[in-house]
């Protein structure tokens, strides 16, 4: 597929948890602090960056690095940066078993209040079931119900955000009675999701305004893209679609190689066993399994974009040509990162500048 877009919306995946997303001893510790959060969440907003999206982690992988064994609470987080911020999107993911619905719905509302109706949530129905099983909170066969409870709990969650009195429900999981939350949120909040199975891609069509997707080739890439919209034309609908990229920017592609081998010459053997063996469990997801699993980029977390400036481009270009219409990054070193893409990168691709960037210079 080649497309014709002319624009990438672009969002950053938020360091919420130690380490980032590279499996290494020589890898920034990256301690998660608000501090670290509001500087990038400013620095992205003045870039021209759409959206911010911040995980929720609530068990690490441990070894040497202790990696993501501290993380911060992103709905607590993420209200914060929105009285920090005044234009970027921010996305708080949220995983239904850990959160009734009248307790979500009620700090969706408060947090879009906040932010002035830039709030949304990240749908994470399987990821490390770990986290799930310390809390006592992991049901029977969830691998099999988890995108039923999943959709039964959006239902609750949307009734509760309408300008119904009221909310009754007798659900399977859930139930509500006379059920009454107020505020309702500014604008219809928007809901991320991510997932390549069958049921994954039928839960976004059901109720996803935006969707993570993502493989191994930009080939593929474009052909899962592909499918995610001719599913949303079969269900009627439009859906955002968008992918993930850890990008790494060098001075010469050389130098890029280098910086990579330097970490996958000290991996975190230990976090990485247990990150497998967690993201190989029914369960955990059909896309993180492909993702992180089989893609061998243990290191990487699934993998690098390393190289120089001209490099980078070529994959912004690459993954707009497969369709997505957007691009959620992160970086190795947040500083560095966040300088050369806005010194060396963008300037060489302004035709995949961000709308908001594009209105925010000739305003």
């Amino acid at each position: 597929m080649t497309s014709d877009r002319t624009t990438l919306e672009l969002g950053i995946f938020l360091p919420v948890a130690n380490n980032g997303w590279i499996l290494s001893a020589e890898a920034d510790p990256a301690p998660p602090t608000f501090e670290l959060n509001r500087s990038i969440a400013r620095r992205a907003e003045d870039m021209g960056f759409e959206f911010l999206l911040a995980q929720s982690v609530w068990r690490g992988h441990g070894g040497a690095t202790g990696f993501w064994d501290t993380s911060l609470e992103c709905f607590t987080l993420m209200s914060a940066l929105g009285a920090v911020t005044e234009r970027i999107q921010l996305i708080a993911s949220v995983q239904p078993l850990l959160y009734p619905p009248a307790v979500a719905a009620k700090m969706v509302a408060t947090a879009d209040e906040i932010s002035g109706g830039r709030f949304g949530i990240n749908v994470v129905a399987g990821a490390n079931l770990s986290e799930y099983e310390q809390m006592g909170v992991l049901p029977e066969a969830w691998g099999e119900i988890r995108y039923d409870y999943a959709s039964e709990w959006m239902h609750a969650v949307r009734g509760l955000w309408s300008d119904q009195r009221t909310v009754e429900m007798d659900g399977r999981w859930i139930s509500l009675a006379g059920c009454v939350s107020g505020p309702t949120p500014v604008r219809p909040p928007s809901v991320f999701c991510a997932g390549s199975s069958a049921s994954g891609m039928e839960f976004a069509m059901e109720h996803g305004t935006h969707a993570f997707v993502g493989a191994p080739t930009t080939a593929e890439l474009a052909t899962t893209v592909d499918r995610y919209r001719a599913a949303a034309t079969a269900a009627g609908r439009e859906i955002t679609i968008y992918t993930v990229a850890h990008l790494l920017v060098a001075d010469t592609d050389a130098d890029a190689a280098e910086q990579v081998q330097h970490y996958r010459d000290h991996p975190d053997v230990d976090a990485i066993s247990d990150l497998l063996g967690q993201y190989s469990r029914a369960g955990a997801g059909e896309s993180l399994r492909r993702g992180i699993v089989e893609s061998g980029e243990h290191v990487f977390f699934g993998g690098i974009v390393a190289g120089s400036a001209t490099t980078i481009a070529e994959h912004l270009q690459s993954i707009t040509d497969a369709g997505v219409d957007g691009l959620l990054v992160m970086f190795p070193d947040w500083d560095d990162g966040l300088t050369r893409f806005a010194d060396e990168v963008l300037p060489i691709v302004p035709h995949l500048r961000t709308t908001s960037a594009r209105v925010a210079a000739a305003s």
